[in-house]
């Protein structure tokens, strides 16, 4: 995140165009703070196989909420 200097401005957008589609849109980066570490990325852009393994999970959790 801190890479992007603008994410706020490029989130508004996408934040808008999804709710003019009505389309759900989950930001993994807010939603899932504090979940991952450091360690559970290969570079600073790409999740390890760690990272993927716990967003994975918290995506199926969130998935299960439109399915129960």
């Amino acid at each position: 995140m801190d890479y992007i200097k603008n994410y706020e401005k490029i989130n508004a957008a996408v934040t808008s165009a999804a709710q003019e589609l009505n389309i759900n849109y989950l930001d993994l980066n807010y939603e899932t703070k504090n979940l991952l570490e450091l360690n559970h990325f290969r570079d600073d852009a790409h999740l390890n196989d760690a990272g993927v393994k716990i967003v994975s999970a918290f995506y199926a959790e969130y998935l299960k909420k439109f399915f129960d």
